[in-house]
């Protein structure tokens, strides 16, 4: 093989795999805005879902579930009177130009009404090293 096909390939198949890498972190949902991670959860536990359902989906989702809370400056949940629950949503690595790489993490916090049903969903997420 000639050296210039060589080089052509090479590029090729490195440029394939940034195709690929960045296709598989754009789907990641964790790696959006809060408000589209927010969306996300309320898809999968909407407004008015009881107690018993949120736990199922954060179960059956693998999520860790938390009754703290670790975002920031939430009055809401510091002064709901009502049962309140968390979950850790995931984590994954954000990478930073030129060679930062850094752990980030998101998490969703339900509010529920005197009835047990969700009134309200919060969500943070973050990268430490920021």
């Amino acid at each position: 093989m000639k050296p210039s096909r060589v080089v052509i390939a090479v590029v090729l198949v490195l440029a394939g795999a940034s195709l690929l890498a960045h296709e598989i972190c754009a789907r990641n949902p964790l790696r959006r805005s809060n408000t589209e991670i927010r969306a996300w959860v309320l898809q999968k536990t909407p407004i008015g879902s009881t107690r018993k359902q949120v736990i199922a989906t954060i179960e059956r989702e693998h999520w860790s579930g938390h009754a703290y809370y670790w975002g920031t400056g939430s009055s809401e949940w510091k002064h709901h009177q009502h049962f309140k629950y968390g979950a850790d949503l995931g984590s994954y690595h954000s990478f930073f130009s030129p060679f930062f790489i850094f752990p980030c993490r998101a998490a969703a916090y339900w509010l529920f009404g005197p009835d047990d049903r969700v009134t309200q969903i919060l969500v943070s997420s973050g990268c430490s090293g920021l």
